[in-house]
This record gives C-alpha cells, structure tokens and sequence, in this order.
C-alpha cells in the first residue's frame, strides 16, 4: 500500500509549525511478519513535498513512477532501477491556490486503456501549464 505522509500540513497556519524538519513523504507501507503490524519504507522525502494529498502509483516494467499531488506543484517521483527509492523527481505542472490549504490538487489517476492521466482539484486551483523539471 502506498501513502502520502503530510506531517507539516497547514504548518504554517498552526502554533507548532514545521513538525518534521526532513519534509513530509511518499512511502510504502508492506505486511512482511503476518502480524498485523505494517512495516514502511520511505519511497520519496523532500522539504519542498509540502502538504501533499493525492498519490497515484503508475508501476512500469522496471520501476515504478508515482504522480503526487501536492499544491501548488504536482510532482512526478520515478524509481527507474525497482528498488522502491525514486531517483528523480520533477515538478510537472502548477496549480492555483495557497501550497497549505486544503481547497487545492486533491488526486491523480490513471486509464491505461487511454494512456492518460488527470488530477482533479476543488476551489481555488487551476492548471497553469508546464514547469521546467527539477
């Protein structure tokens, strides 16, 4: 099962502020002892990934590439080699509204049968085009 961890979420509305120094994460949660208990590994963690609320899991024949909504940006994180740790990830296109707010990019999917994506979002965001990558 895969996750979005948005730990600094409206940090800076909140007293507390930024909670997790390192930024919030991509991970992957796994069932590895039977127990019940899921064990995690972090797929992708940036200061930059800030609030993020949508993820769609795009696997590849090696790899896996992972579209990650998290205003203004939405990201593409790409693990190239399969060892469940992207590589490279790219800011694809911008969104409209403010980057803590809930009322923002909310989730990607995917139509293979189509080979296409789309995000969809609520009040206050709108496509703004390409970004350069990085």
């Amino acid at each position: 099962m895969w996750a979005v961890e948005s730990v600094n979420y409206r940090s800076s509305m909140k007293p507390w502020g930024i909670l997790r120094e390192a930024g919030d994460r991509v991970v992957i949660l796994t069932q590895q002892k039977g127990d019940g208990v899921a064990g995690e590994k972090t797929f992708y963690q940036s200061r930059e990934l800030t609030n993020a609320l949508g993820i769609c899991v795009l696997p590849q024949e090696k790899g896996t590439k992972v579209i990650v909504s998290a205003s203004p940006n939405i990201w593409l994180l790409t693990d190239a080699d399969g060892d469940d740790v992207a590589e490279k990830a790219e800011k694809i296109f911008m969104v409209g509204g403010n980057f803590d707010h809930d009322h923002n990019a909310h989730a990607s999917s995917s139509d293979p049968m189509a080979n296409s994506t789309s995000t969809s979002a609520t009040k206050g965001a709108s496509s703004s085009g390409p970004t350069a990558p990085g």
